[in-house]
């Protein structure tokens, strides 16, 4: 261990001083296995790979959800 903390070393301090974080890389990560789980149903990688890219984009204009609903009284 110690061999691998002084052959990192330099890139541990310029992560630090920098204040890098993986955090974003996480976050699209969780994203994209949440998107698994949810289309376990599908049939084909083509469509997991449209739920990822849906559910990870930062869409402006897409459309309305059809599953969801206001009832009207």
């Amino acid at each position: 261990m110690g061999k691998t903390l002084k052959a990192h070393l330099p890139g541990i301090l310029a992560a630090y001083r920098l204040g890098a974080s993986n955090a974003v890389a996480e976050n699209i990560n969780s994203q994209i296995q949440a998107a698994i789980v949810r289309a376990r149903g599908f049939k084909s990688l083509r469509n997991l790979t449209h739920i990822i890219f849906l559910t990870t984009g930062k869409l402006q204009n897409h459309p309305a959800n059809p599953f969801t609903h206001t009832v009207t009284l």
